[in-house]
């Protein structure tokens, strides 16, 4: 695994138990986009700085067929709008 992705996991939970004990009042929703932006700034910092993996520790993606069905495209965008009714709903 790349260290880069270890750099984001330790680093979002070390840095979201140090902001969340010296700005105990800041609202969970910043706090979250602040460890998320710092962590991902430190994960692109540490994965520029180290070497790119060997090509056979690549994941070959090739002969993977991605597509959806329809009954789950029709369901995931009736999902989505249940979710967008029930927020505007609530707010």
């Amino acid at each position: 695994m790349r260290l880069s992705a270890f750099t984001a996991l330790i680093g979002s939970v070390a840095l979201n138990i140090i902001v969340n004990s010296v700005l105990p009042d800041l609202p969970f929703v910043v706090r979250i986009w602040i460890v998320f932006l710092v962590g991902l700034v430190a994960a692109a910092i540490v994965s520029r700085m180290t070497a790119a993996p060997d090509e056979e520790q690549t994941v070959k993606l090739g002969d993977i067929a991605f597509a959806t069905s329809a009954l789950f495209n029709t369901l995931a965008t009736i999902t989505i709008a249940i979710l967008i009714g029930l927020y505007a709903y609530l707010w």
